[in-house]
């Protein structure tokens, strides 16, 4: 039996459409605590590169930046 204290998350970006799901991609980002490189990170939850998340985040209207750096 599956624990209820466990959730696995996998969502590709190609699954999304681009303008049509801006809260998932949201949401990813949340979930990865706005950390867009690296292990843990949003672009890995959805399967792509980095910069091609960064890109289209730009595209959607985004912010993603963390203050104060």
């Amino acid at each position: 039996m599956a624990s209820p204290f466990l959730c696995t998350i996998e969502v590709r970006f190609s699954d999304l459409d681009l303008y049509g799901h801006v809260n998932n991609v949201t949401e990813v980002l949340k979930l990865a605590k706005e950390k867009i490189d690296g292990p843990g990170s949003a672009a890995e939850m959805l399967g792509i590169n980095p910069s091609t998340l960064r890109s289209r985040l730009d595209k959607l209207g985004v912010s993603y930046r963390r203050r104060g750096r």
